[in-house]
């Protein structure tokens, strides 16, 4: 069996587990309730909370760091939250304004 990368943004008025839990769900519906080796989100065991020492989001940096936090951990997933000028970017129009909303991008080596 392999393994994917995959990355998964969020933007929610909940908590990072609500998130997961969307991501999980989402993911299941775009492949059809496979059993476990779609190589996205839903195959993690469920996430760790990780902090990015610099800016989040448009940065190569970020993407080589995320590759560095997930190398060699199939099935498990680590999430960042998204937070002041990049979650203010991030939020679709139909969020903007209200309060409460949160951002969290979840990445991660799931099985395929």
């Amino acid at each position: 069996m392999g393994s994917e990368f995959f990355t998964n943004k969020m933007i929610i008025k909940g908590s990072a587990r609500d998130a997961y839990n969307q991501a999980c769900d989402e993911m299941r519906e775009i492949n059809g309730h496979q059993e476990g080796y779609s190589g996205d989100i839903q195959t993690t065991y469920g996430f760790a909370m990780v902090k990015y020492p610099g800016r989040i989001l448009g940065n190569v940096k970020f993407i080589d760091w995320m590759h560095e936090i997930a190398d060699d951990t199939k099935r498990e997933c680590f999430c960042v939250e998204i937070t002041g000028a990049a979650l203010k970017r991030e939020k679709p129009a139909y969020l903007r304004g209200n309060r409460g909303i949160k951002g969290y991008l979840f990445f991660g080596w799931g099985a395929s």
